[in-house]
């Protein structure tokens, strides 16, 4: 287990990139503590996971799309990243407060919208 010192310099990335990821649900190492006193701690996976949304490849979408959603849809991005990788060809991902989902390209916008979303925020991803 690596201090979030020490991960963020494995993956050259700053400490408040790891902390931020973390606090937008991206990423979920070990803690112990609570409030100011709160630690984390990272495994070799936890690790893995933080190189893939540093990387700016495909999986770099998550921590891409963090930047720019509403907040009540990041808790939800973590899942729609592993969505979105296996996207079949003539589907799109919808994204709302209620969660990801995968709809045929034909469904009315109106439907997949009501599944997803209570009207407060949405975010679209065709793939």
């Amino acid at each position: 287990m690596k201090s979030t010192r020490e991960a963020a310099s494995e993956l050259g990335v700053k400490v408040p990139t790891l902390q931020k990821w973390v606090r937008d649900g991206l990423l979920n190492p070990a803690s112990e503590g609570e409030g100011s006193q709160r630690r984390l701690f990272w495994s070799d996976e936890d690790i893995a996971a933080a190189k893939d949304l540093s990387n700016g490849g495909r999986s770099g979408v998550t921590s891409f799309l963090a930047e720019l959603a509403p907040t009540g849809l990041v808790p939800h991005l973590t899942k729609a990243r592993t969505m979105l990788e296996s996207l079949a060809d003539g589907h799109v991902l919808v994204v709302g407060e209620k969660g990801p989902r995968v709809f045929r390209s034909d469904t009315p916008i109106g439907v997949a919208l009501s599944k997803v979303t209570d009207g407060s925020c949405m975010l679209l991803v065709i793939s």
